[in-house]
């Protein structure tokens, strides 16, 4: 019974912080499949015929989504530990250094231009625009889950000790 009411009361949570309109950054895509819904669907059209504009070699595989920031930046983890913030024209315009992985977990942006991303160290980071550390939240368990924004700015993540973390903006457990 108890982990059923757990489960409950984590869809509840989870149903609550996707209705009504998340602090995301104004971007085009803010976090893990672009939207607080998670939908996948974007609004802009792509070319009709794709060609490769640049590409850039990271310090080992990407398994982490990319977002895009409200200046083009875009931000990705990889299996190095960095969470790496790369300009439009493909130049890398910073690296930031994670104590483990970052697999599977994709960052989200808040409207401030707060990055969060998850890293195997057990870290929620949060990242400052200028790629300097602005807090970290322990969960005690590697993360591979995408953090999500709450439509308060309240950052809910699922990490590998099975719990759902609720997180103020200022890095404090809600």
């Amino acid at each position: 019974m108890k982990g059923l009411s757990l489960t409950f009361i984590s869809t509840i949570l989870i149903l609550w912080s996707c209705s009504g309109f998340a602090q995301l950054a104004n971007t085009p895509w803010p976090m893990f499949m672009g939207n607080e819904k998670h939908t996948g669907i974007s609004s802009y059209t792509g070319p009709e015929t794709p060609t490769l504009d640049w590409k850039f070699m990271a310090g080992s595989n990407i398994e982490s989504s990319p977002t895009i920031g409200s200046d083009g930046t875009i931000y990705f983890g990889c299996v190095d530990s960095y969470l790496y913030a790369i300009n439009p024209d493909g130049t890398q315009k910073w690296k930031y250094l994670t104590g483990y992985w970052i697999t599977l977990s994709s960052p989200a942006i808040n409207d401030d231009g707060t990055i969060y991303i998850g890293s195997y160290d057990g870290y929620l980071h949060a990242v400052n625009p200028d790629g300097t550390q602005k807090w970290k939240f322990d969960t005690n368990d590697n993360i591979t889950g995408s953090p999500t924004i709450g439509s308060d700015g309240t950052i809910y993540l699922n990490a590998g000790d099975g719990y759902l973390y609720s997180i103020n903006p200022d890095g404090s457990q809600k």
